[in-house]
């Protein structure tokens, strides 16, 4: 009950919690974690890590969130790899 008392009296002088939901913006987030993932789109938020805070429209603390990424791509690294084999033959 305190708790609460006290978020409302901070939501009313001006504190907000970041929405995270949907792409990632460098200006409200930290990205925490990324992972690798073909099945979302790149920069999507896939979790938030820890909440973030505005005061009156300016952020205080971003959100901590794990954000997708495109996976590598393995052509890239079977050619590294043979380049650096025939390097060292």
């Amino acid at each position: 009950k305190i708790y609460e008392k006290l978020l409302k009296t901070l939501e009313n002088e001006g504190l907000r919690v970041i929405d995270a939901s949907g792409k990632f913006d460098p200006f409200n987030h930290e990205a925490f974690e990324k992972e690798e993932r073909d099945d979302v789109e790149e920069y999507t938020i896939l979790e938030v890590i820890e909440d973030g805070y505005t005061f009156n429209g300016q952020v205080v603390k971003p959100t901590k969130v794990r954000v997708a990424i495109k996976p590598k791509k393995k052509e890239e690294n079977t050619t590294d790899n043979a380049a650096n084999d025939q390097q060292n033959t």
